[in-house]
């Protein structure tokens, strides 16, 4: 895994969990992304992009987007083409509670591998 530059942006709600060593995000747009480490050494990649939202949670950096991934959960949305980007947009106050929801599910045992991004 890359270096987590500790200067970058950090949600407060999912800093107040306890549950990353590191991390930075949500942040940015076309993705909305998050990258961290967590307290149990897993890794964990989210993204908002187009008509997807996945977070990834994965042993290894180079496990990302592979089948050797421990959890892979998955949203679709409706794109708001009306917008003048012409892609989706997501809050990071609900990218943030989407990645606690999330992740609280997979420290309650949940492992679901739904298709790659």
């Amino acid at each position: 895994m890359q270096t987590i530059d500790e200067t970058k942006v950090r949600h407060a709600r999912l800093e107040a969990t306890g549950w990353f060593s590191q991390f930075w995000g949500p942040t940015g747009a076309f993705p909305v992304q998050l990258m961290g480490l967590l307290t149990s050494g897993e890794l964990v990649y989210f993204r908002a992009r187009g008509n997807k939202i996945t977070l990834e949670v994965a042993a290894s950096d180079d496990d990302f987007g592979s089948d050797r991934v421990i959890a892979r959960f998955r949203e679709d949305v409706v794109v708001d083409d009306a917008n003048e980007f012409g892609a989706s947009l997501m809050d990071e106050d609900a990218a943030a509670e989407l990645i606690e929801r999330w992740l609280g599910e997979f420290r309650s045992g949940a492992r679901p591998m739904a298709p790659a991004r």
